[in-house]
């Protein structure tokens, strides 16, 4: 698994919500997605990378300065400090 598919399977899931494909360094907010969407991104994308899905991360995340960078970087190592900012 490199970065560029990870990127790719995160714009599919992005896309499937309605919102716009984004770059690793672009925002998770420049894709539109609605607090749904990114119910739904979160849920895929820890199932598909069988990531244990934190209880009430979504709370934690400042969605204000995430990049996709950020996720990417939580898919390959499963530390959430990547998505909730060293917390």
């Amino acid at each position: 698994m490199n970065r560029q598919e990870i990127l790719d399977v995160i714009n599919n899931t992005i896309e499937e919500e309605h919102g716009n494909t984004l770059s690793e360094n672009d925002l998770l907010t420049d894709s539109n997605m609605d607090s749904f969407g990114y119910a739904v991104f979160w849920l895929g994308i820890n199932h598909k990378y069988n990531i244990d899905e934190v209880k009430g991360i979504d709370a934690g995340i400042d969605y204000n300065t995430l990049t996709v960078r950020n996720v990417i970087d939580y898919i390959i190592t499963k530390d959430t400090k990547y998505i909730l900012g060293g917390k």
